[in-house]
């Protein structure tokens, strides 16, 4: 009796094993069909020489490295300075007229005027312009930093997706080795089944071929699932959607 629970159950294990590895393998041909879709390598870097969000920032620095270059040039505009006055009051004139009879008349006028008057003046610290040319020079020198740091990110960029393309290579011809083993192992199950039947192997030879079965149905997932984690990584840093949806 315990011979025959033993039996029925190690059947009922290599059963649902077998279940669980035709379930498991569902995606298969999902995945297959996403990697049929795998871009060519040039269009997934032109991709992500647009798309990359680190370009883009550092684009932005660039940018704004210019505008104080530009800013800096123009700066000893800031010290021109426009004055402007007003002036208002009366003026008092003395008129003296002499007739012929010999008296002298003083006539006095008064008038209310208001006097406008504009000025430019330049008022340069001597500090600053000995500093000028150097401080022209250090943004200069910015500005070439900043663009040989986008060099440096976009050879960094394609290095991690030339990388990620030939994982997603290798990681496909490694699923398609664990899908010939497992299918193989199945196979090996379905025989050393059908010779315990008929009693010509032991329960230890079955063990041996269905635990051979399961470890095959492990590397199985762990190959399938890191196919996906690939095309899925190198659909997000190229940002050229190919796996759809």
């Amino acid at each position: 009796m315990i011979r025959a629970a033993i039996i029925l159950l190690l059947l009922a294990t290599t059963t649902t094993q077998r279940a669980n590895a035709q379930a498991t393998r569902l995606p298969e041909n999902e995945i297959e069909s996403q990697y049929k879709k795998l871009p060519p390598l040039d269009l997934l870097l032109d991709s992500a020489m647009v798309f990359s969000p680190v370009l883009k920032q550092q684009d932005e620095q660039i940018a704004i490295r210019q505008l104080q270059l530009e800013r800096k040039r123009k700066q000893w505009t800031e010290y021109f300075n426009v004055e402007t006055y007003v002036q208002y009051g009366n003026n008092v004139n003395v008129i003296s007229n002499t007739f012929d009879t010999g008296l002298n008349n003083n006539l006095n006028t008064s008038s209310t005027q208001t006097r406008y008057g504009v000025g430019l003046t330049f008022k340069y610290p001597i500090f600053n312009l000995f500093s000028r040319g150097k401080d022209l020079s250090m943004a200069k020198r910015e500005i070439s930093a900043a663009s040989h740091q986008k060099q440096v990110l976009i050879l960094e960029l394609r290095k991690s997706i030339i990388e990620l393309y030939n994982r997603v290579i290798l990681s496909h011809s490694l699923l398609t080795a664990k899908i010939e083993a497992l299918e193989t192992s199945e196979l090996a199950v379905k025989l050393a089944e059908l010779d315990f039947k008929q009693s010509k192997i032991g329960i230890s030879e079955l063990s041996k071929v269905t635990d051979a079965n399961m470890k095959n149905i492990t590397e199985y997932q762990l190959a399938l699932s890191e196919l996906r984690l690939s095309l899925e990584l190198l659909q997000e840093i190229c940002g050229y959607q190919f796996l759809g949806k």
